[in-house]
């Protein structure tokens, strides 16, 4: 669980890219990547690059877990089971991201390429244009999807700042 990070309690800060991690868990117990996060964690810089597991290839939150805020970019992460979810990202109920200038780009799950979620998900283009762009699902199921898959009771919000742009292109 949490290929790179596992974090129980509170971190204020991760600085620092997250590049090819997986979780060495094998089955249910192979969530997180990179991170696997069921506590606070205040501030994380950085972008998430060819991490895998079998839910949230780069990131898994659980419980009423909470990510503060989030700056960096997606790529290429990927949740590798064959009922795989959450390709970049996967939140379970009762969690909250806020992601600022994130892009997703070349994710990849059966369930919601990009982000699944059943928690809540902030993305605020603030200083650049986001976009989400070749994330895949390979799963054969109506409403999979490609770039962001909500499910329950789960909430988006969306916010361009500054003249900025979000772009979903999946």
């Amino acid at each position: 669980i949490g290929g790179a990070v596992f974090n129980s309690g509170t971190i204020t800060s991760l600085t620092g890219n997250f590049i090819g991690n997986s979780s060495s868990s094998t089955g249910d117990n192979n969530y997180g990547g990179a991170i696997y996060n069921s506590g606070t964690i205040t501030s994380i810089t950085g972008d998430f690059v060819g991490n895998s597991a079998y839910r949230g290839g780069a990131i898994y939150l659980i419980g009423t877990s909470k990510i503060e805020s989030l700056t960096g970019d997606f790529i290429g992460n990927q949740a590798t089971d064959s009922s795989g979810r959450g390709g970049a990202l996967y939140l379970d109920t009762g969690t909250e991201i806020n992601l600022v200038d994130s892009s997703f780009i070349g994710n990849v799950s059966v369930e919601g390429a990009a982000i699944e979620s059943y928690g809540n998900v902030s993305i605020t283009a603030k200083t650049k244009d986001i976009e989400f762009t070749n994330n895949n699902t390979t799963g054969t199921a109506t409403g999979t999807g490609y770039g962001i898959y909500f499910a329950n009771d789960g909430v988006l919000t969306l916010e361009a700042q500054n003249g900025h742009k979000i772009t979903i292109n999946d």
